[in-house]
């Protein structure tokens, strides 16, 4: 029932998943894994593999939609401090995304 999805081979129960995304999907401002862990009670580095497959799934899915026309926005939180990008951030924040390694963990070599 889970083959070919992000739970495929995850002992953490599907109700833990979906607790995990009701979290990440209602908060207003973005859910830390530290926040996560003590929601879901599981360690930290559990936390952070689940947001960060969750995020991961939910860009995938959602980078080819294209909003158009009048686009009304309902109790969420924009704007902040206004950041002025270098060339040397630019180059960082629009590169190829690198695959997720959890904390503590090196890229495979």
């Amino acid at each position: 029932m889970t083959g070919g999805t992000i739970f495929q081979a995850t002992k953490l129960p599907l109700t833990t998943w979906f607790l995990g995304m009701h979290l990440l999907t209602q908060a207003k401002n973005n859910v830390s894994a530290l926040e996560l862990t003590r929601h879901l009670d599981v360690r930290y580095k559990t936390a952070w593999l689940l947001k960060h497959k969750l995020m991961q799934v939910m860009t995938v899915r959602e980078e080819s939609r294209q909003l158009d026309g009048r686009v009304e926005i309902d109790d969420a939180y924009l704007g902040g401090e206004l950041v002025v990008c270098t060339a040397a951030m630019k180059d960082t924040l629009f590169s190829e995304p690198r695959p997720l390694l959890p904390p503590g963990n090196s890229p495979p070599r």
